[in-house]
């Protein structure tokens, strides 16, 4: 007890109390320590209420229980293996919670709560961000607790991540479950993490898993784009910093290296460089068909993008092409040598020093 911190100069600290006390003990020490669970039946009605104000132990047995009992599991077959994904996989619900227990502000007479929806879970506590964490760095940032005390205990009992690696569990876990991404939202005086619910991308599942098998597992930042990517045809770079909360600089390398690993395709050059996923990834999705559809689509584009390219900067070589395009060094030559025979380019210089500029 004494290692743990739960005891300090043989008298138990509040930390301790929080953890292991007793109910009229806690009630006496920390009044507004308190957690409510509502299993909600829609957005305004509820079929089960439960009110802790029980130890820290106590309440994380008794709702694991309560949540499991409604957490229902789908199993995502991939030929020999099968995969069981739950509703709400229940290390990233358990650590939600921890995190809303041990970063509330104990001050405040409110409670933390908890509102189990059939296709969401909402985990709130009174007490918003410290430290300079946000919604929008906190997957970059170190755990600041407001308990330092408690974080330490929950440390040495086992219960929670050292090095604030808690939250990218959380999202990892989500996003290999083919699930979306916890939701942080957030202001002075609250904070709220929303996991969802949704339809399981069981076909992305089996692309992570697959991977998995042959020791090539995706990073969670390699998670993160292709999770936005199976939904969306292609983001810049932009998106892909906002997305990795990352400057534009890391994630250009992120981005570059999924490219080298034939997880994405690069098209365009300075500003318009776009990302997506490649072909092999679309046949491992099941969407091969889509893959081949859009690139058509693009293709059809392709010397209308060469002409504006040649238009805004004056002239454009085969090196150039093929950044702009992502493709080949023989298919650039075919586009470029077409436009110069539809009378829309001329040619200045031999081989690899040629030139391209619109015709007069």
């Amino acid at each position: 007890m004494k290692q743990t911190g739960i005891i300090k100069n043989g008298h138990p600290t509040v930390a301790g109390i929080l953890m292991v006390g007793r109910k009229e003990v806690l009630q006496e020490v920390v009044p507004y320590h308190e957690l409510i669970y509502l299993h909600m039946k829609n957005d305004i009605d509820y079929d089960l209420r439960k009110d802790y104000r029980e130890c820290i132990i106590y309440i994380l047995e008794d709702l694991e229980r309560t949540i499991e009992s409604f957490n229902k599991i789908i199993t995502v077959k991939d030929g020999l293996f099968h995969y069981e994904i739950k509703d709400f996989p229940t290390e990233v619900y358990r650590e939600a919670i921890l995190n809303a227990l041990l970063h509330r502000d104990y001050t405040k007479g409110e409670s933390v709560f908890i509102k189990h929806y059939k296709n969401r879970m909402e985990i709130s506590n009174p007490g918003g961000f410290i430290g300079g964490i946000t919604p929008q760095n906190i997957l970059r940032q170190d755990s600041k607790p407001r308990n330092k005390h408690l974080a330490e205990i929950l440390r040495k009992t086992g219960l929670i991540e050292k090095a604030g690696m808690g939250v990218k569990r959380m999202f990892y876990i989500q996003l290999s479950s083919g699930k979306e991404p916890p939701v942080y939202e957030a202001d002075e005086h609250n904070v709220r993490v929303v996991l969802r619910n949704g339809a399981i991308d069981e076909a992305f599942v089996r692309f992570v898993k697959e991977m998995e098998r042959k020791g090539k597992e995706p990073g969670l930042d390699e998670m993160l784009v292709l999770s936005v990517l199976k939904r969306k045809r292609e983001i810049t770079l932009n998106e892909a910093s906002r997305i990795l909360q990352l400057d534009r600089e890391r994630s250009k390398e992120i981005l570059n290296q999924m490219c080298f690993k034939g997880l994405l395709e690069k098209s365009g050059v300075k500003k318009g460089v776009t990302y997506r996923l490649s072909g092999a990834v679309y046949k491992e999705l099941g969407e091969s068909i889509v893959y081949i559809r859009e690139k058509g689509i693009d293709e059809m584009r392709y010397k209308e993008l060469i002409m504006e390219y040649v238009k805004k900067y004056g002239t454009i070589t085969n090196r150039i092409v093929r950044e702009l395009l992502g493709v080949d060094k023989y298919k650039a030559s075919r586009l470029l040598r077409h436009l110069v025979k539809e009378g829309k380019l001329r040619r200045m210089g031999a081989d690899r020093n040629a030139k391209y500029f619109v015709a007069e």
